[in-house]
Formats: structure tokens, C-alpha cells, sequence
């Protein structure tokens, strides 16, 4: 992988992981309540797991499917938490808007920073 790839993975990544650790905190700031910080769990978790996965792994590699399945439980978590903060009267409407525009932003930057390192040149 060339260092133009590298650098637009982390730029991408950097990009969207800044925006949406903004919008969780500005999201807990104008209500004063936290309980959308749990959203950094899922945010954490989705890209460590890369660790896991071995650029020539094949589908039934163990660690690959490990990854892939804690992949999608924290993509899904990401979605889910604030829905269930919200309708169990956890957070308001704004803090609802905040939580899923930061994990919605974040998984659009994660997207293009995956295409961009499996993209052929």
C-alpha cells in the first residue's frame, strides 16, 4: 500500500472520528446528561477488531469471523443506543439528533477509508 493510501485512510479517519466525538460531547453538553458517552464503546470496538482480521484470511478463518461478528454487534449498538436512551426518556430529542448524526458521520468516514484500502489502483 502506497503512502498516498495510508495517509487518506488516516485522514479520513481522523476527519470522522473528530466530528463525531463533537457531536457526542455537544450532545451531552446542552442537556447535561451523559448518557450518550456510551456511544465511545461501539466507536472504540469497531476499529480495533481490525487487529483481528489478517489481509489474507479466508471466510472460515476463526479470527476473521470474530472480528466481523463484533463488527457488526458495535455497528449495530452504534444505531441502537441512542434509540433505547431515548425512548426510555434517557435523552431528549437533541441529544437523540446528536447521538445518531455521530455514529451515522463516523461509519460514512469508516466506509470511505475501507474503500479507499481494498480499492485496486
Amino acid at each position: 500500500m502506497d503512502r498516498s493510501k495510508i495517509t487518506w485512510i488516516i485522514g479520513l479517519l481522523g476527519v470522522g472520528y473528530t466530528i463525531a466525538l463533537t457531536l457526542v460531547i455537544v450532545g451531552c453538553v446542552e442537556e447535561n446528561v451523559y448518557w450518550i458517552l456510551f456511544l465511545l464503546f461501539p466507536y472504540v470496538f469497531t476499529p480495533t477488531m481490525t487487529i483481528f482480521m489478517p489481509s489474507d484470511a479466508e471466510d472460515d478463518n476463526f479470527w476473521m469471523q470474530f472480528a466481523l461478528f463484533v463488527m457488526a454487534v458495535s455497528l449495530v449498538s452504534a444505531f441502537a443506543m441512542p434509540l433505547v436512551f431515548w425512548s426510555t426518556g434517557g435523552i431528549q430529542a437533541a441529544g437523540l439528533g446528536y447521538g445518531l448524526g455521530a455514529s451515522f458521520t463516523l461509519y460514512i468516514f469508516m466506509s470511505a477509508a475501507g474503500y479507499i484500502a481494498v480499492k485496486e489502483d
